[in-house]
């Protein structure tokens, strides 16, 4: 009896151990974005460290918006050395060069940069200061090398601070929502579905997909459906399937109404690839 619960207990953990290994190995369907550093005119805005926070705060708030993973040069630096064979070059604007390990550091979708225009500090007497602060953010397709969209930012009026340094990340603070807000027209909030939750012998009906309450997802909002394409192993193009109603926002999954293309999404789904399946916020 104790030699069976022992083999059991073996059984568990190999199962477990395979499972999280399943789980780690799914594909991230989120847009890979490299972010490069502003560029800055004035020396001392580099020297004070407000380029560096500036440029902290962009990548803060593309990330809160859970539809990229965003790579620095720091991050590529950083990565395990590949073999020569599994490098990537991509080469950006000017003669700036990036070699990117292709176990973690994927060749991006799009590439991040921009420029500092203004940083400026109106002295308000025994108030403290009040800080202005104005910057460009460009983002580039890399498949393309086409501008997708160019945008400027200035951050103002905040509460006066006692002194510059808390003056200047008020200021910034204040461009936030008009970020989140640029970042989310761009890079489109992109899941799978994780199962089928209610079918006919024909079509799905209801499902459950890879989105909580803190992706921004929220009732009543539609998701339209694709079939991914591959060829030779790589995803070359996505078809449109279906569309789903979102039904009830969770805090693990979301439970959608299928209301096109059950029979496909019902043919199509795949236990071991979801990825094949991607699911779009329908833009409003």
């Amino acid at each position: 009896m104790l030699h069976n619960n022992k083999i059991i207990i073996v059984f568990l953990a190999i199962f477990s151990f395979s499972s999280i290994n399943a789980q780690n190995s799914k594909k991230d369907i989120r847009y890979k974005v490299f972010a490069t550093e502003l560029e800055c005119d004035e020396p001392r805005w580099e020297t004070e460290g407000y380029t560096t926070q500036i440029n902290e705060n962009i990548l803060t708030n593309i990330k809160l918006t859970n539809r990229a993973n965003v790579y620095t040069e720091g991050s590529a630096a950083t990565a395990t050395k590949a073999t020569e064979d599994a490098n990537v070059k991509l080469t950006l604007s000017g003669s700036n060069e990036w070699m990117w390990d292709a176990a973690g550091f994927q060749k991006p979708d799009y590439t991040l940069s921009g420029a500092v225009t203004k940083v400026k500090f109106i002295g308000l007497g025994i108030k403290g200061y009040q800080a202005v602060i104005s910057f460009t953010i460009k983002v580039t397709e890399v498949s393309t090398g086409d501008i997708l969209a160019q945008m400027d930012f200035t951050g103002s009026k905040a509460k006066p601070e006692v002194s510059k340094a808390s003056a200047f990340p008020a200021a910034l603070k204040k461009t936030n929502e008009a970020q989140q807000t640029f970042f989310k027209s761009i890079f489109n909030l992109r899941t799978t579905i994780f199962k089928i939750e209610d079918a006919s012998k024909k079509a799905a009906k209801k499902v459950k997909v890879n989105l909580n309450n803190r992706s921004g997802l929220a009732v009543k909002d539609k998701l339209i459906v694709k079939e991914v394409v591959y060829e030779d192993g790589v995803a070359v193009d996505e078809n449109i399937i279906g569309e789903l109603k979102v039904k009830e926002v969770g805090n693990q999954k979301s439970l959608c109404q299928v209301t096109k293309g059950g029979d496909k999404i019902l043919r199509l789904f795949d236990k071991s690839n979801i990825e094949g399946i991607i699911c779009e916020l329908k833009q409003k």
